[in-house]
């Protein structure tokens, strides 16, 4: 593919571009899936944890996260949280590390849809 006049004039060559586009579909990808995130992510404070460790969230969310009763409370606290592409980006990659199948499983499910 080749990089447009558009994309050059916002200063993206052919790399960046094809960075910026795959960080946009993790982007989607968690905002698409959150229902069903929230619903089945069973691996929560591991990720808040590494999220607090390089301040995407702040203590009181990581407190707020943590007496939370349940994993799907933990996890709404979590998203709501998530409010910059680097945070939503950063939350992708952990989760694709903790909860690497239900990703695949939601991958399959969006391009059966």
């Amino acid at each position: 593919m080749e990089v447009n006049g558009y994309q050059q004039l916002l200063g993206f060559d052919k790399i960046s571009y094809f960075v910026f586009r795959s960080k946009k579909k993790l982007i989607q990808f968690v905002d698409r899936y959150s229902n069903k995130l929230i619903q089945k992510v069973t691996v929560v404070m591991p990720i808040a944890d590494s999220l607090k460790a390089v301040k995407i969230i702040h203590e009181e969310t990581y407190s707020n996260i943590f007496v939370a009763s349940t994993n799907m409370a933990k996890l709404r606290v979590l998203l709501d949280a998530l409010n910059t592409n680097k945070a939503k980006s950063a939350f992708y990659d952990l989760l694709k590390v903790n909860e690497s199948f239900l990703v695949e499983d939601l991958k399959r499910e969006g391009e059966r849809e």
